[in-house]
């Protein structure tokens, strides 16, 4: 039987009502990472950023562009838990 490895990074700089900053970050980091997933703990915010920086990581820009309506997402962002 094969094993397999799993890798993880952790990104912990969600502050409450978190900003353009910290999801275009988050989203940078997920696509430097090449992750797969994205694991959210945490409350209302972590969740919210985590489920900005899986669509904004799979559909590229920033978040503020999206929330302008100056794009529009295609791509369904990471599978998120």
């Amino acid at each position: 039987m094969a094993s397999m490895r799993l890798f993880t990074q952790v990104f912990s700089g969600v502050e409450a009502d978190p900003s353009v900053e910290t999801v275009d970050y988050g989203a940078a980091k997920l696509t430097e990472f090449g992750a797969d997933a994205v694991i959210a703990f945490g409350g209302g915010s972590p969740m919210d950023a985590a489920k900005s920086m899986s669509m904004v990581s799979a559909n590229g820009g920033s978040i503020i562009e999206y929330m302008r309506g100056k794009k529009i997402y295609v791509n369904k962002g990471l599978p998120l838990i």
